[in-house]
């Protein structure tokens, strides 16, 4: 299927799911595109700090979409199992678990507040979650392996990394909003 065919088809799908697909498929372009940004020592310290969270916190989402349903789920939640029920899929262990991990960090030290996270007043400092290159490279990694994987074994439309590029001009940088605007009125 090439990519306007597999774009046809993510437009075709019913819309609740079009929905999950759309959504999930921005999450993971959002997990490509942090690093960049949070790396970048020309953006401010809060722009590149509201990027870290946001990449923790699409990563976390991301390990809970993946994962196997858990035993109880909420009837509005929302996993990769819901469209691999004509295929079983079985993610990269390895993968997922290096996602969970940094889960687990992200509920203490992002998600909510914690004594982990603001310290607890008397001898245990706060700690912060902090991304190395080396290690954003991995998680990214980690994520396209998973989304990839997911997209060949399932009959539902999942978008390659890239196929809808919002974020991104043709070179692959980051749009800002004017760059938007231009190309939209290009486009006109």
């Amino acid at each position: 299927m090439d990519d306007f065919q597999l774009a046809e088809a993510v437009y075709a799908l019913p819309d609740h799911e079009r929905e999950v697909v759309q959504e999930m498929h921005s999450r993971v372009e959002q997990v490509m595109a942090l690093p960049a940004v949070i790396f970048d020592e020309a953006q401010p310290m809060l722009i590149r700090q509201s990027c870290l969270d946001a990449f923790f916190i699409h990563v976390r989402m991301l390990a809970e979409f993946f994962a196997p349903p858990p035993k109880k789920p909420r009837p509005d939640d929302r996993n990769a199992a819901h469209f691999t029920t004509a295929s079983p899929w079985s993610p990269d262990s390895s993968s997922l678990h290096r996602l969970h991990a940094v889960s687990r960090d992200v509920n203490k030290q992002i998600a909510h507040v914690t004594t982990v996270r603001i310290g607890d007043g008397a001898g245990e400092p706060p700690t912060s979650l902090l991304l190395e290159p080396d290690n954003a490279q991995a998680l990214t990694d980690d994520v396209r392996r998973l989304w990839d994987d997911l997209a060949t074994h399932t009959d539902v439309p999942w978008p390659r990394v890239g196929l809808f590029p919002v974020w991104t001009d043709a070179s692959g940088k980051l749009l800002r909003a004017a760059d938007y605007e231009s190309m939209r009125s290009e486009s006109s």
